[in-house]
């Protein structure tokens, strides 16, 4: 990723709508497995980047990151990450700990072997009934430049990452796509600027949808309370060992 990107991820994720909006399903989805808040649970973060989740989570315990971009590794300190571990090519080396709950928000997708990932964190990072949590992008009709840029190798649907959730061993899938009410206007702009060859517009550099786009997420978060969409711009999964 080129450095301009980090730098604006640095100075938005705390406030820009898409990630303030997926911290608002994260929350969910961990509720939803039982943890509570203020527990002692160890939880582990592969994939941190600059933390933007990190506030959300560490509300349900002591947060270790696997981040091998040292640029991070400051901002994660003041955000409360207990440890930064500096492994550059998981699933081949990882901790040697066990965790209560491990989290990959939008980072499968960045790893070519997802489900030696999988069987690692099922087999080697977790305690007996611990959980895993995880968020990617929908759909390989969407895959823009955008996906390029990041270096993701695959978009995923619903049953394909249940698929390999369930090969790995986990047992108890909670999924859904999320990002469903936008999804609708989101998906055409997509599929037409693919049509005229141009780079997607991903809504990140117009801060005046701020306001519209978390008072969309505030609603969804409280919908999957109840229900699973049937469709969406990203999935979140959880599952237990």
């Amino acid at each position: 990723m080129e450095q301009s990107k980090y730098d604006w991820i640095l100075n938005n994720q705390d406030i820009h709508w898409w990630f303030v909006g997926r911290n608002k399903v994260i929350d969910r989805y961990i509720q939803k497995i039982g943890l509570t808040k203020n527990s002692t649970g160890r939880i582990l973060d592969i994939g941190t980047g600059f933390g933007a989740p990190i506030s959300t989570v560490k509300n349900y315990g002591t947060i270790d990151a696997v981040e091998p971009f040292k640029d991070c590794h400051t901002i994660l300190k003041e955000k409360g990450v207990q440890k930064i571990i500096e492994i550059d090519d998981f699933p081949f080396h990882y901790p040697d700990e066990k965790y209560d709950l491990v989290c990959l928000f939008d980072v499968l997708e960045h790893i070519e072997n997802d489900r030696l990932s999988l069987d690692t964190i099922f087999n080697k990072l977790l305690n007996p009934n611990g959980h895993i949590i995880m968020t990617v992008p929908a759909y390989m009709f969407l895959w823009t430049s955008h996906d390029t840029e990041n270096k993701h190798f695959r978009r995923y649907t619903r049953s394909e990452l249940i698929d390999k959730v369930t090969a790995s061993g986990f047992k108890d899938i909670q999924c859904s796509y999320f990002m469903s009410l936008l999804f609708p206007i989101a998906a055409l702009q997509r599929l037409i600027m693919k049509a005229l060859k141009k780079d997607a517009v991903t809504g990140y550099e117009i801060p005046f949808y701020n306001s519209f786009f978390n008072a969309i997420f505030s609603l969804e978060q409280l919908l999957l309370k109840y229900i699973n969409f049937p469709f969406g711009l990203s999935i979140i999964i959880t599952a237990k060992r």
